[in-house]
């Protein structure tokens, strides 16, 4: 029985081997590059798909080279020229590669392969296509970094502001569609970003700016005119200041709570060795501007881009509406002083022998007391501020004097002179057994 299983496996394998030596020994197929287009004259717009069809074309490979450069041109000597690989079970095929006018070899080259890779036969066909460019769209139209929106049938760009706006000197920013179109005004062709021009309204109070005519002009003539203009809004007397973002100390964001809202104040905090000059700044508010104003009266605009200024000797930050009225902040700057040591010299009236440093790690003190240890009055030493003084849980602490309960959940404060609180520590005690 084995014997004739080992018979049955070897003329299996003799006829598969036989039947893929058949299939290599195959003729190639012979090839066709043959295609048509659904262009007209072979001429194609620049920016615009067409379609070939290759219902005719026959072979293993299909790789169209567009043309469009020397490397994408076909050379039958030059075999690193690159070009695009079709599918040969497409009856047809969308060409997007053509973006600039003039002339264009597009070729589709038909291969296919036989005879254990000793017959190699190809075909290929060529025509000349024509790219006209007719593009008469602008690709993006700006003025201050601010996009502008099309009309719903395409024929004006709008902008949108209030009518308290400075209109005059605007420096229009554009893309035309096509790098060959030429961009006019009343016949003055057009420097994106340069040319200088003036939307204030003809008669105040229309609602809308003076309408600026751009023309823009394609390569094969055609031409496409777009009216820019403002619609404008009555100017808001709304303003208010939402927060502060200090760049420079590593992006810090400081919102104002509804008391800095009511008070009118600015607090910023920030940590020792901080630079507190040549500082980026930057605010977020409702309104129009945000100055920071020094001493001088000298006004540093924050809103929206990030500016330097000396902190220090700013003291001063003012929102100015879209109508012009204005509200003015002022700016409080406050060291983060630190708590650097914490050593419990007394508890329950009695000098603590040995005393208990404790340690502080990131705004966490920490500190392991004997079992018995009376935490309801102890005395703590507490160094490393300067101007700033310590509170636990809302009692002002004398270093080395006041005893103070620390037996719930025990909080330091750092408060400022004028009652800031500039930085808290969260007071961990642990008690353990004697024999522990």
């Amino acid at each position: 029985m084995k014997k004739l299983i080992s018979k049955v496996i070897v003329a299996a394998l003799i006829i598969g081997f036989g039947t893929m030596v058949s299939c290599f020994k195959e003729k190639a197929i012979e090839p066709n590059a043959t295609f048509t287009t659904n262009l007209t004259d072979n001429t194609a717009y620049a920016g615009q798909s067409f379609y070939m069809y290759l219902d005719q074309t026959a072979g293993e490979f299909l790789t169209l080279f567009p043309g469009t450069s020397e490397s994408k041109t076909y050379s039958a000597e030059d075999g690193t020229r690159s070009g695009t690989n079709i599918s040969t079970s497409l009856d047809s095929f969308e060409v997007t590669l053509y973006n600039n006018l003039g002339e264009y070899p597009m070729t589709l080259v038909a291969s296919s392969v036989g005879e254990f890779g000793d017959e190699y036969l190809q075909d290929v066909y060529t025509i000349d296509v024509t790219v006209v460019d007719a593009r008469t769209g602008f690709l993006s139209f700006q003025i201050n970094n601010v996009e502008g929106t099309y009309s719903e049938d395409g024929s004006e760009i709008l902008f949108f502001a209030h009518d308290n706006t400075d209109l005059s000197g605007l420096k229009p920013n554009f893309v035309p569609a096509s790098a060959d179109a030429v961009v006019t005004v009343d016949g003055v062709e057009q420097q994106a970003g340069k040319t200088v021009h003036d939307f204030t309204p003809d008669t105040p109070g229309t609602g809308e700016s003076k309408i600026i005519t751009y023309t823009v002009t394609a390569a094969n003539g055609d031409t496409q005119e777009y009216g820019v203009k403002y619609i404008l809004h009555e100017a808001s007397s709304e303003k208010s200041l939402l927060s502060i973002t200090a760049v420079g100390w590593g992006g810090t964001k400081f919102v104002l709570s509804d008391g800095e809202q009511s008070a009118k104040e600015v607090k910023l905090f920030y940590d020792p060795g901080s630079a507190v000059t040549n500082v980026k700044m930057q605010a977020d508010a409702i309104g129009e501007h945000v100055y920071a104003t020094d001493d001088d009266g000298e006004q540093v605009d924050i809103l929206p881009d990030d500016e330097r200024i000396d902190v220090l000797n700013y003291p001063m930050v003012t929102v100015v509406a879209e109508d012009g009225s204005t509200l003015e902040y002022d700016l409080l700057l406050y060291e983060r002083e630190a708590i650097d040591t914490v050593i419990f010299v007394e508890a329950g009236g009695a000098l603590l022998n040995p005393t208990v440093m404790a340690t502080i790690v990131d705004n966490t003190i920490s500190a392991t007391f004997i079992e018995g240890t009376d935490l309801t009055t102890m005395v703590a030493d507490i160094r490393g501020l300067t101007s700033a003084s310590v509170e636990l849980n809302g009692t002002e602490l004398e270093s080395g004097v006041t005893a103070a309960d620390y037996s719930n959940s025990p909080v330091y404060e750092v408060v400022s002179a004028d009652g800031t609180v500039i930085n808290s520590y969260t007071i961990d005690l642990t008690v353990v057994g004697d024999g522990e």
